[in-house]
C-alpha cells in the first residue's frame, strides 16, 4: 500500500515581496501539516499554521493565520494612499474549493490620502458563495466615517448597507492635474447592489461646503435611485435650493 510520510523544515525569500518565511511541515496518511509558520510581510510578521487533507476528499482541516504591524502603505496597487498599521486574525476550514472561514482585524493611524481617520476595524465571514460582512468602520464622528455591512459574491454580486458620515471628499477622490479640484464634506445613507464591475448605488447624498476649483458651492443634496431602463438617476440642488440638478 502506498502510504509515504515525510516532515521537514520549508524556507523560502521573498513572501509578498517583502521578506523570508519558514514553517515546519509533515505528511502522513494523507494529511499535509503547517505549523511555525513565520514570515516577514508588508511591513511587518505573519504567523500560523494549517491542517490540510489532500485524499481521499482535498479540505482544510483547520488554518489559522494571524498578522502583526502589517503596513498599509505596502499594499500593491494602491500607491501609498492608504497608510496605517494592521493587525488580523483568520480561520478557514471545510472543503478546500468551498472553503468556511471568519476575519476579524483593525487598523490604527490610518491616513487616506494624507487626511487623518483614526482607527479601522471589520469582521467578515466566508463561505462557498462569497464573502459577508458583519461590520466595517472607518473613521469616526470627528474625522469623518464609513460603516458598510453586507455581502460580496464570488459571482460579483454587491448587497451592501452604506452609511458614510461627513468625509473629506478630497480624501476619496483620486488626485488628478488635469481634473478640477474639489473640496468639502460629503455624508450618504444608501445601498449598493448590482456587480463589482458595475456597482448601483441608491441612497440620499448630502454635501456640506462643497468648493469646485476656487467656486463655492455651499451645501447640496442629491438623491440616487435606478430608472426604470436600469441606469442611475440623480436628482438634488446646490448653493442652498438656488441650483437644481437632475440627471
Amino acid at each position: 500500500m502506498f502510504a509515504p510520510h515525510a516532515k521537514g523544515t520549508l524556507s523560502a525569500s521573498g513572501v509578498l515581496g517583502t521578506g523570508d518565511a519558514s514553517a515546519s511541515i509533515a505528511f502522513s496518511d494523507g494529511l499535509l501539516g503547517v505549523s511555525s509558520l513565520e514570515a516577514a510581510a508588508l511591513g511587518g510578521r505573519v504567523s500560523g499554521d494549517a491542517s490540510v487533507r489532500l485524499y481521499p476528499e482535498a479540505s482544510i482541516m483547520q488554518a489559522h493565520l494571524t498578522g502583526e504591524s502589517l503596513r498599509l502603505e505596502a499594499l500593491p496597487g494602491l500607491g501609498g494612499r492608504l497608510a496605517g498599521s494592521l493587525e488580523l486574525d483568520a480561520e478557514l476550514s471545510g472543503p478546500l474549493h468551498a472553503p468556511n472561514g471568519q476575519l476579524w482585524a483593525s487598523a490604527r493611524t490610518v491616513t487616506l490620502s494624507g487626511y487623518s481617520l483614526g482607527s479601522a476595524s471589520t469582521q467578515a465571514s466566508l463561505d462557498g458563495e462569497g464573502v459577508s460582512i458583519q461590520s466595517f468602520r472607518l473613521g469616526g464622528r470627528k474625522q469623518g466615517s464609513l460603516d458598510v455591512v453586507g455581502r460580496v459574491g464570488f459571482d460579483q454580486t454587491l448587497d451592501l448597507a452604506v452609511d458614510l458620515y461627513n468625509l473629506p471628499i478630497e480624501s476619496v477622490v483620486p488626485t488628478n492635474p488635469t481634473a478640477p479640484s474639489v473640496r468639502g464634506r460629503a455624508s450618504l445613507s444608501g445601498r449598493i447592489g448590482g456587480t463589482m464591475s458595475a456597482p448601483i448605488p441608491q441612497g440620499e447624498l448630502s454635501l456640506v461646503d462643497l468648493v469646485l476649483r476656487d467656486a463655492s458651492l455651499g451645501n447640496g443634496g442629491l438623491t440616487l435611485s435606478v430608472r426604470p431602463d436600469g441606469r442611475i438617476g440623480f436628482s438634488g440642488h446646490l448653493l442652498g435650493e438656488k441650483i437644481e440638478l437632475t440627471g
